[in-house]
């Protein structure tokens, strides 16, 4: 699975159009949304900063950062929360994984 795979996948589990998150809207909806995924992609596949930043549409580095401090922050504060992104990310590459095999 590619990261832009799970990014795609937890945009429709989430109800937003991946085209809008690599957009530069910044409302809070589509921005917390954008935030889960460069949450994802930095703890469950260890990419850089500058690499998610290109997957989710060319953001840099600097917002990247700061978008996955906000959701880390949540994480601190409910560490179920936490669990839940990472067994969401697992959930979604299991799917595909299957799908591939079949």
């Amino acid at each position: 699975m590619t990261a832009r795979d799970l990014a795609e996948r937890v945009c429709g589990a989430r109800g937003v159009s991946f085209t809008v998150i690599r957009s530069k809207r910044r409302n809070r909806a589509v921005a917390w949304v954008r935030h889960e995924i460069w949450f994802i992609l930095r703890e469950r596949f260890e990419m850089s900063l500058p690499d998610i930043g290109r997957v989710t549409g060319g953001h840099d580095q600097t917002s990247v950062l700061h978008g996955w401090r906000r959701v880390e922050l949540v994480c601190l504060e409910r560490p179920w929360y936490r669990d839940e992104l990472l067994a969401f990310a697992n959930v979604i590459s299991f799917a595909q994984a299957c799908k591939e095999a079949a």
